[in-house]
């Protein structure tokens, strides 16, 4: 969450927390079943009004800020995310024809779901596209400003749900893949959310791994954009071959077998906050590689559908411009 000053622009201050719908689920789909066959709509849509009040909250008193004077919300979110919200049903999202509620959202009252900002401010959800391209997307591209351009540009938000938009300001087509939780740390054993001590970058050179982690805190594990960024790494030395697994002959100290299976140390034990080794196994770097074909594969459909007219976009296509190598 973002507090902005309307009369300036300026950003005040930035806050995140964890989902409490993650209890539900760690993914949409989840929280769509429990919402819709095992529980009901209203504690996953209490869950989302929660997190807001208290992020909200928090901003306000940090930055001396009175509640009654934040006067608009703009939310943005993938397209089950922004049902939860305004207590709107998602159950037909996930069941063929994919077909959401609504793209559209209507412009409420805040007060009316709940949210403790002044009692006339207004809430408004960022429009989705369809079933699995949301409003998140939508702010993705008005952000980067690749709909003002006449220069032909290439969008990728790598999630749960990846999605891919490739346009400029006469033209935008967009698609989805399902990435699986492979690219939030989901599948890996030191994998965690992109939250305060998550390892998000990583250099390996000689053998020696430098690495830095949001917050700059001592590591707890390692996030989506580190898993990606790891594999680079083992790729450009020469650690694992092509196919994913580890070259043997680069033995080392970070080069363990734990039960059986091979994994690469990124953090010792000693350096870490919660005392466990930080590394990744051959069997969670196949799962960014399915991940990872996820994507090339609606890229390669793309090709087949736009390659004729879009010829000076074949650099967006390319697996080294694009790809985990």
């Amino acid at each position: 969450m973002q507090l902005v000053d309307l009369k300036t622009g300026k950003l005040i201050g930035v806050k995140g927390s964890h989902n409490l719908q993650a209890r539900f689920g760690e993914d949409v789909i989840s929280r769509m079943i429990f919402a819709c066959v095992r529980g009901s709509l209203e504690p996953v849509h209490q869950a989302v009004i929660t997190n807001i009040n208290h992020l909200a909250q928090a901003l306000a008193a940090e930055n001396n800020v009175e509640l009654k004077d934040i006067t608009a919300i703009v939310a943005a979110g993938n397209t089950t995310m922004s049902h939860f919200l305004l207590n709107m049903t998602p159950c037909a999202i996930r069941l063929e024809p994919y077909v959401p509620t609504t793209t559209v959202y209507p412009q409420v009252y805040a007060r009316e779901l709940g949210i403790t900002i002044n009692p006339e401010g207004i809430l408004e959800v960022a429009p989705s596209i369809a079933s699995y391209v949301g409003g998140d997307i939508v702010a993705g591209v008005l952000a980067c400003g690749m709909a003002d351009k006449p220069e032909i540009q290439c969008l990728i938000d790598v999630g749960t749900n990846g999605e891919i938009v490739i346009g400029n300001n006469e033209w935008l087509v967009c698609c989805s893949a399902s990435a699986g939780p492979a690219f939030e740390g989901g599948g890996a054993k030191s994998g965690m959310r992109a939250t305060k001590g998550a390892i998000e970058k990583i250099v390996i050179r000689e053998g020696h791994v430098t690495y830095e982690t949001i917050g700059k805190a001592r590591p707890r594990g390692i996030c989506g954009s580190g898993l990606i960024e790891t594999i680079y790494e083992l790729v450009r030395n020469h650690i694992i071959t092509p196919d994913g697994k580890f070259d043997t002959s680069q033995v080392g100290p970070r080069l363990v077998n734990e039960n059986g299976e091979l994994r690469y140390v990124i953090a010792f034990a000693s350096e870490t906050e919660t005392g466990e080794a930080i590394s990744i196994s051959e069997s969670e770097i196949a799962n960014l590689i399915k991940s990872k074909g996820a994507f090339l594969l609606q890229l390669n459909r793309w090709w087949i559908t736009w390659g004729s007219p879009l010829n000076n976009w074949r650099q967006f296509t390319s697996p080294a411009a694009l790809a985990v190598p």
